[in-house]
């Protein structure tokens, strides 16, 4: 595969380059509206020969933890233990399908880490999972999926959780 370098064009060269998707990053909140995307993420994996990488943000609910009692700081980090199991447990699951699949676990604001580690990990495509949502909570905060379409460089896929499965022939 020839790779086309980030000045030329189609119309510059009338050469034609083949899609090299190389790191595909499909956040998960650990529900089961996001396995839909993690399919979809996955069967575009497997089709590209990309790299997978799974990032789930833990949002903590509270941001000082030296101002809680000992008691919560012990429930968040179990929290944030199971929360990182869970996610292993998915890319586990993953592997078995696509082995070429990696985590990324982190803590804070979704929208805002998703897209760090979109440009940090160098992805190619972003496949996002988006929910109903109460018509006037999303007229007033938008969506997640929303947040990340603004803010990154790369395309992003969003898939609803209504989707048909998706099939590469």
């Amino acid at each position: 595969m020839t790779d086309a370098s980030p000045t030329e064009s189609h119309a510059d060269t009338g050469r034609i380059y083949p899609l090299q998707i190389r790191r595909i990053l499909a956040p998960t909140d650990l529900t089961e509206h996001s396995r839909k995307a993690l399919n979809y993420a996955t069967r575009l994996a497997q089709h590209f020969g990309s790299k997978l990488i799974i990032p789930h943000i833990h949002e903590d609910h509270f941001v000082f933890e030296n101002t809680i009692s000992p008691e919560t700081a012990k429930v968040l980090q179990e929290e944030r233990q199971l929360a990182e199991n869970a996610l292993l447990g998915i890319a586990e699951d993953i592997r078995s399908d696509h082995s070429n699949c990696d985590t990324y676990f982190q803590c804070g604001l979704p929208h805002e880490m998703i897209v760090k580690a979109a440009r940090n990990l160098q992805a190619d495509l972003i496949v996002v999972s988006t929910h109903d949502y109460h018509w006037l909570n999303h007229l007033l905060f938008g969506s997640e999926a929303e947040h990340i379409l603004h803010h990154v460089s790369c395309p992003v896929l969003v898939v609803h959780e209504h989707e048909s499965d998706f099939v590469l022939s």
